[in-house]
């Protein structure tokens, strides 16, 4: 009997520094309402970058096409056809700045590695000029496909 005793007192002893001990029966320990202040959270996410962006994407400024070209998530080729001067731009969004480009286009078979690519529309057979743009990143490529209407200065 002294021993079920024994175990009933060491059981309510245990339980009862296990309840302290986890601040149970404190008023005013629990705030469901509480938000750390800023300085409390400001490492727990890692470094969050400079709030205006980087070197090659910064919301908030606008500026003239890099020799690069643009960063973007997927490949693409934007390409404006300039009737004045008979000329067509383009620029590559590559999905890596280390990456690899080689442009063509089926009008005067003319070639180029850079970010941008320009070339000069001289009698135009067809009303439409097709770009290409592939980018390989180690052995790895990706080639897409951009048509330019040219119909404004064809014959």
């Amino acid at each position: 009997m002294t021993r079920f005793i024994f175990i009933i007192l060491s059981l309510v002893f245990m339980f009862s520094v296990i309840l302290i001990s986890c601040g149970g029966g404190e008023e005013g320990g629990y705030n469901p309402n509480y938000k750390p202040a800023g300085g409390e959270t400001s490492t727990l996410g890692g470094n969050r970058g400079a709030s205006t962006g980087n070197a090659f994407f910064d919301p908030t400024k606008k500026k003239e096409p890099s020799v690069d070209g643009t960063l973007a998530s997927k490949l693409a080729a934007k390409c404006e056809f300039d009737a004045v001067n008979s000329k067509i731009s383009c620029e590559a969004h590559r999905t890596s700045m280390k990456s690899d480009l080689q442009w063509s286009e089926d009008h005067t078979n003319s070639e180029s590695d850079q970010g941008i690519f320009e070339f000069d529309i001289t009698n135009p057979a067809k009303s439409e000029i097709v770009v290409k743009l592939e980018e390989c990143i180690n052995t790895t490529c990706n080639k897409i496909e951009t048509p330019v209407d040219v119909s404004a200065v064809v014959p």
